[in-house]
């Protein structure tokens, strides 16, 4: 999951450090320009992907001043949260704002979608981070760029095998459990139907919007994870020819 907060002051104010422990600096080569941004760590991160969230300071602010500002990193150390306070370029972004075109960051157009990007990428190198697959939601709701909306996946599940007259109630078989190759989930299997017929949903828990056993075909902060539970492939060609036409 990857939260993103844009702070409202346009100079941040030197409070009181949020943390004993200061954030970790770091740089990129981004567009021919050394970019940096702050991480912090908590101490105590428990086992397996974090949240991350991102804090962008205002106009005329600063990483380290939103950090004592925000007072994030003592929310993190109690949540176990990932925090990264990017710095913009002449302490302005790239946002299009026609008031703010006499800034750096403006004349030249700065890349920061693509800074941010980047800083994504290096973090999620570094740590585990815990992306969302925002793009088609599991339990429904509205599709990702005003796609329309879906229903929720299981019950998609129950009404195709309502309409093949298989049982009401699925069963389930559980999958490997999660790990580096694996994601984990619930096969469930809805059997009984007419001319032999079933309806099976594979349910893949911190999967995204992927293909099982397939290629990280985008970085996992905008599609999630490519899970190695199985060969998406495979499993579909077995359940043809286990349910051939009469």
């Amino acid at each position: 999951m990857v939260g993103l907060i844009a702070a409202a002051w346009s100079v941040a104010l030197a409070l009181p450090a949020a943390a004993d422990r200061a954030p970790e600096a770091h740089t990129l080569e981004v567009g021919g320009l050394t970019r940096t941004y702050l991480l912090h760590v908590p101490p105590a991160l428990p086992a397996g992907p974090a949240p991350l969230v991102l804090v962008f300071h205002g106009g005329g602010g600063n990483g380290p001043g939103t950090e004592r500002l925000t007072r994030f990193n003592e929310l993190a150390d109690r949540e176990g949260l990932l925090v990264a306070y990017p710095e913009g370029i002449g302490r302005n972004w790239y946002d299009g704002r026609e008031f703010a075109r006499g800034s750096r960051a403006h004349r030249e157009r700065i890349d920061d979608v693509g800074f941010v990007a980047a800083m994504l990428d290096a973090i999620a190198r570094a740590h585990a981070v815990d992306p969302t697959d925002p793009l088609v939601p599991y339990h429904g709701g509205a599709i990702a760029f005003g796609r329309g909306r879906i229903i929720d996946t299981e019950d998609a599940a129950r009404r195709w095998a309502r309409l093949n007259g298989a049982a009401p109630e699925p069963q389930p078989s559980p999958l490997p459990a999660p790990g580096k190759h694996h994601c984990g989930g619930l096969r469930l299997t809805y059997s009984g139907g007419r001319g032999g017929s079933e309806v099976v949903l594979v349910r893949l828990d911190g999967g995204g919007h992927t293909w099982p056993g397939g290629a990280q075909y985008l970085p996992e902060r905008v599609v999630g994870r490519v899970c190695r539970d199985f060969d998406a492939t495979a499993l579909i060609w077995q359940f043809f020819r286990a349910h051939p036409k009469p």
